[in-house]
């Protein structure tokens, strides 16, 4: 066994050494449409010796073998989720994600405070980065999805091990925690730089701080929660609401339940703990207009809006290129619906005493875990009865998040409780090696899951600032399907690029709309086939329009000409009514002369 061990390491090692050389050796030459074909093969057996061996290390080896076990599988999935850094990727992410480019720039540059932006936490976090280790600020946004990542595969069985002393649940944890449940790689949140993923991945630690407290009532440990929460608060709002609504209703459980007043917790010191939490939120929110504005326009969405609108057009839009909204769910939630039913099984089993299981729980911690349930599944409901997509997804992930906690509890309960221990701890390993060769594939998003990649290259970027620069009164700029001021605001930063700062246009003033009856310039895009082949009768203004290769790719090569064809690319050199005055490759800028 001693010699079989040190094999077993010895693969997971190489599997590691291949997965680092492998990317490091493969910077990206241009844009990517699809990251796994695009990464070198040795990168993918490297990554999955290193898993398997993980799994195997972890579920059937104790004390420092399993530890290596375990160092072993979080190198590899942080290389896994740092893909876009280790393979040179110039900058990872669209929309919101570039903005956040631009926020770190101003607060490096001096030129935006905390206070402006409702969450700061990944903005301090980059520049903290940025400032101790001299990198650029989008490299320090590329590091950050992988430390996010890392922190929540150490810090989900830490939680677990509050909820039983079973030794080979807490084993599973590590490798439940592997399957990255959370992670959307259609929606946000996913292996981008955003509040939303980073606040997301340090819930558990928000959790584990009031573990702690629970069961040590130190002064010190009082300090950490606070610390802890303050921190979720910076990172997102939206989650520390959440949060902070599940602790009030254990809070509220204690007060409620007699049998609960006899534990060591006394009820004043959990109230006394949740009111200073969310004074800590109100404090911050009572600056912060946009959260209240958005909410209130939720609310009103509720009362005004049809429920789960615009399914039919997304898919229209997947079936048009040879999928089904079926197959894109197989693919990408398959796993996490498998473990939303055990999880809920075995919560519901908790619930009943009658059906309760033999699993050794705390009961106390247990309950805390369910209530942290309840608030975002309210939430989901009221953002799925809006049809807001990209909200509600986010409350799944909450849910996911603590569903990857109790799913260790899952499975051993569902097997273990039938089957002989040895046969028991096999079908356990079987489930958990198509759980993470199953998720793999669907993390990033890929043709596969009918989604391109989200990488942005420096002759892109570029290609955007050298627009900027030739750009002249009256004209405007445009793109196929991303808003052009966020990469304003990338390069030049966001305040200075929107408030005019060293002698810059203000972004309003410098993006007009294509025509002077779309009133919002942030969503002045391209017409579909470049208005049927006829652009310059598209448009109302001289306009700049930005076309890269992803753009080529995404739109040809991923959904079939489905809004342009290669047809509608070839005619922008057709028309003699459109110049072509700058191309580097990454990105072609044609310049059209309005007809009007």
């Amino acid at each position: 066994m001693g010699k079989l061990k040190k094999i077993l390491l010895s693969v997971g090692w190489f599997g590691v050494f291949l997965v680092y050389t492998s990317a490091n050796r493969s910077p990206a030459n241009g844009y990517e449409l699809a990251v796994y074909q695009a990464t070198p093969l040795l990168f993918w057996v490297g990554l999955g010796v290193a898993l398997l061996t993980t799994l195997c290390t972890v579920l059937y080896y104790r004390g420092k073998t399993q530890k290596m076990g375990i160092i072993i599988g979080i190198l590899a999935i942080f290389a896994f989720a740092s893909l876009p850094y280790l393979r040179s990727y110039f900058y990872y992410g669209a929309f919101d994600t570039v903005n956040h480019l631009g926020t770190v720039v101003d607060f490096l540059g001096g030129y935006m405070g905390i206070d402006v932006v409702m969450y700061p936490g990944l903005h301090l976090y980059a520049s903290a980065i940025s400032l101790l280790l001299g990198f650029e600020p989008r490299l320090s946004l590329l590091l950050i999805v992988g430390i996010c990542i890392g922190i929540f595969v150490l810090s989900v069985p830490l939680v677990t091990r509050f909820l039983t002393q079973d030794p080979e649940i807490q084993a599973t944890s590590w490798v439940t925690a592997l399957l990255l449940m959370p992670i959307m790689g259609v929606r946000i949140p996913r292996f981008e730089a955003t509040p939303t993923l980073i606040a997301l991945m340090f819930v558990p630690i928000c959790f584990l701080s009031v573990l702690l407290y629970f069961n040590n009532r130190r002064y010190a440990n009082r300090i950490v929660v606070l610390f802890t929460f303050s921190a979720l608060v910076l990172f997102h709002p939206q989650q520390a609401v959440v949060f902070i609504s599940g602790l009030f209703l254990f809070t509220s459980y204690i007060f409620f339940r007699d049998h609960i007043h006899t534990s060591s917790i006394r009820p004043n010191q959990l109230a006394s703990i949740t009111l200073l939490s969310s004074v800590i939120l109100a404090l911050w929110l009572s600056n912060q207009r946009g959260f209240t504005s958005a909410a209130a326009g939720y609310l009103e969405s509720l009362f005004t809006s049809p429920s789960a609108s615009g399914a039919t057009p997304q898919s229209s839009s997947v079936e048009a290129v040879g999928l089904t909204l079926f197959q894109i769910y197989t693919r990408t939630l398959l796993v996490e619906t498998a473990a939303a039913i055990v999880v809920g099984v075995v919560v519901v089993a908790f619930l009943v005493p009658q059906i309760r299981p033999t699993v050794p729980v705390d009961n106390r911690t247990f309950t805390l875990t369910v209530s942290m349930f309840i608030p975002a599944g309210f939430f989901f409901v009221i953002f799925l009865a809006i049809g807001s997509q990209s909200q509600f997804l986010r409350y799944v992930s909450y849910l996911l998040v603590f569903g990857t906690i109790v799913l260790p509890i899952g499975l051993h309960w569902s097997i273990g409780g039938v089957f002989p221990s040895q046969i028991s701890v096999i079908l356990i390993t079987i489930v958990l090696v198509f759980g993470l060769f199953a998720t793999i594939p669907a993390l990033h998003p890929s043709p596969f899951v009918f989604q391109s990649n989200q990488q942005l290259t420096e002759g892109q970027m570029s290609g955007y600032e050298k627009t900027f620069e030739h750009q002249m009164d009256g004209t405007s700029i445009t793109a196929l399907h991303t808003s052009v001021f966020r990469h304003r605001n990338a390069l030049y930063g966001k305040a200075a690029s929107e408030r005019g700062l060293h002698g810059m246009t203000p972004v309003m003033e410098a993006i007009k709309p294509l025509n002077n009856h779309r009133s919002y310039w942030r969503n002045s895009y391209v017409h579909p086939h470049f208005n049927d082949q006829d652009l310059p009768n598209g448009v109302e203004r001289n306009t700049y329009v930005v076309v890269t290769d992803s753009d080529y790719q995404e739109r040809v090569g991923l959904y079939g000409g489905l809004t342009f064809t290669k047809d509608d690319f070839q005619y922008l050199d057709r028309d003699p009514r459109i110049n072509k005055p700058i191309s580097n490759g990454d990105a072609e800028i044609y310049y059209v002369h309005s007809s009007y």
